[in-house]
Formats: C-alpha cells, structure tokens, sequence
C-alpha cells in the first residue's frame, strides 16, 4: 500500500531495523515492493503502471531504510564505497536517480547525501558503485559523515515526473560495504564488512564483483 511503511528488525549482520514502502506524492501507482517473498534474500521492487491524481509533478520513491548500532562501516579506512549488487534491472525509463542519506553519531545534527543517475535497464548482474567521497552535507554543501560512526541510512529509487505507462523492475541482491573497483580490475575481492542489508543474514559473506 502507498506511503504505509512495513518494519522488520534483526536485519542482517549489522542487526538493522529496516523500514520499506513505496512513497508517492500526486499518484496512484500500480506497484509492488518486497524482501524475501518474490525471491529469496532479494529485494524485488516493479512499477507496472501511474495514475495521475492531481496536475502538479508526479513523484515515486520505492524507499528501504537501515538503522543500526553506531559502526565502522570502513573497517579502519578498508572500505571506500557502498555497493549495490544487482541480479537485474528492466524497463521503459530509469528513476532519476538511486539516492543515499545517512547519518552518523558524530554530526547529530547534519544529514549526508549521495546519489547515483542514470543506473542502466535491460541487464543482467551488475554492481553500483557509490564511493564514500561522493557524499556531500544534505543541500549541497561540502562535506562527508564520518564513516566510523555510521548509524542510519535511507534508500530510494527516487521517479521524479515518469510517464503514466512506465515499466520498470529491479532485483536487489544485496547492499555492501566494500572497495571502490580500480579501472582495470576485471575481477575485486571485497573484504566487505557484509550485507547491511543482506536479505538473509546467513548469506552474508565476502563478494566478488
């Protein structure tokens, strides 16, 4: 159901609480947002069609939030980026973006962003690579969280005025903390410090990209 936010605690090996729903302002989406009943220790998210319900901008956001104990997502300087793990994506248009803000039990009192345009449609298995260094304070100004003390971060698949026909699928394996990939690698162990968001935390292991 629109903007009715589902709750599951214990998520993970950072023994999250995670919050998902599908958000929308001037819509009626046809829509479906879920973990582990689609597939298996995936996050499966599918818009099928939108129905204006006013003439202002339609927006859509498939929203997953992780909140945890204070953490060093680094790993002592180890890790340098999010990764997202993808099985596939498909459709008509892309979202204008996939957004993260995060907070941290350093800055209480500031909010960080980053975010990734232009994610691809109609592929097989791929990873988003979202480096901690693309994080700027919340509204533009420099500046980065303080990765050592990372406590929540919100996600979204963020539509901002899509066409009332759009198609679009996605299916999120996991969410990981890890290296950002040198250029030539074709192949990089991640010593990640696992699935934050990790569907099935006995599946939480080291990836490989």
């Amino acid at each position: 159901m629109e903007n009715v936010p589902v709750v599951t605690n214990g998520v993970g090996v950072l023994n999250a609480t995670r919050t998902i729903e599908i958000a929308g302002a001037g819509v009626d989406p046809v829509a479906r947002f879920d973990t582990n009943i689609s597939s298996p220790s995936t996050m499966q998210a599918d818009l099928t069609e939108l129905n204006r319900t006013d003439l202002l901008t339609p927006l859509l956001a498939f929203q997953f939030n992780y909140e945890f104990t204070a953490t060093d997502v680094s790993q002592g300087a180890i890790n340098d980026a999010i990764l997202f793990d993808f099985r596939t994506i498909n459709g008509t248009e892309s979202p204008t973006f996939l957004r993260v803000i995060a907070t941290d039990n350093t800055f209480l009192t500031k909010r960080f962003e980053a975010r990734i345009y232009d994610l691809p449609i109609d592929t097989g298995s791929f990873t988003a690579v979202m480096p901690f260094s693309s994080f700027t304070i919340r509204g533009g100004s420099p500046g980065l969280p303080d990765f050592t003390t990372f406590k929540r971060m919100d996600f979204d698949f963020f539509f901002l005025g899509p066409n009332n026909d759009i198609q679009w699928s996605a299916q999120l394996e996991r969410i990981r903390f890890g290296r950002v990939p040198a250029p030539s690698a074709l192949t990089l162990g991640i010593l990640g410090i696992g699935c934050l968001a990790s569907f099935n935390p006995r599946r939480a292991r080291r990836a490989v990209i």
